[in-house]
């Protein structure tokens, strides 16, 4: 489904910004989590690229899936606001999320598979993910 190019050197970085990008200070639906990626990187994240990257983000405390929703972390979301203005040059928000994340290690391989989310006890569902895109495309483009 991947129709662009995320950060394969660093898909937690994209998927955090996503994540924050959606966040409205409630948590994030799937859907406006792959809207968000969708508008800041013109792509589609794929299941892999988004299961991977919450299952290392959750175990570091940097986000949550629950409730249907991904509720980034209060140090998260004081940071995007110290550096995600609007108006903000996106490139160097991707960069200063990655330097972030950088300082603090996540566990697990980049780029694997969903995982266990440490913090909501559960993985991301497939069929939630394919139905949050089904929503968010429509469902002639999936």
């Amino acid at each position: 489904m991947n129709r662009g190019k995320i950060d394969t050197l660093n898909p937690d970085a994209w998927v955090l910004y996503a994540i924050l990008h959606a966040d409205r200070g409630r948590g994030a639906s799937l859907r406006d989590i792959i809207a968000s990626a969708d508008y800041l990187n013109h792509a589609i994240l794929t299941f892999e690229e988004m299961g991977g990257a919450l299952s290392r983000l959750a175990p570091a405390g940097h986000a949550d899936l629950r409730d249907g929703l991904v509720h980034p972390s209060r140090a998260a979301r004081s940071f995007y606001r110290r550096i995600g203005q609007p108006g903000s040059n996106m490139h160097n928000v991707l960069q200063r999320i990655r330097d972030y994340l950088g300082a603090r290690a996540l566990p697990g391989p980049m780029g694997k598979g969903p995982g266990r989310s440490a913090s909501a006890g559960r993985p991301l569902d497939r069929a939630e993910f394919d139905r949050a895109v089904t929503t968010y495309l429509g469902p002639d483009r999936t």
